[in-house]
């Protein structure tokens, strides 16, 4: 029992926070939701645009405010751009139009 001595207080609690490479650079992010949530709720909001960077802090343009979030609760977001000549109703008719081809061979 002599032998055995205490740990070193200092290195409790410094942990470190994984950030994403690339947060540094997305437009947009998602925001970690730390609230209490249902068993089907999301853990994250979002997609939400960048408006500032700072090296703890972003300020994140949300749907009723601009709010300053930590970067620990931070993960970017990769969203597609889409062809302004495509609409979604015009796929969904072509897809609509090849399935009813389809069960009327059948």
């Amino acid at each position: 029992m002599q032998a055995l001595r205490p740990v070193p207080a200092s290195s409790h609690g410094s942990r470190t926070t994984f950030v994403y490479k690339d947060l540094a650079t997305t437009p947009y992010v998602f925001v970690r939701n730390d609230a209490m949530k249902s068993c089907l709720q999301p853990n994250y909001d979002g997609p939400f645009e960048v408006i500032n960077r700072e090296k703890k802090f972003y300020t994140v343009q949300t749907a009723e405010k601009v709010v300053k979030v930590s970067t620990d609760r931070l993960k970017p977001a990769y969203v597609l751009v889409e062809d302004p000549g495509i609409s979604p109703r015009s796929v969904l008719s072509d897809a609509n139009h090849e399935r009813l081809k389809h069960l009327m061979f059948q």
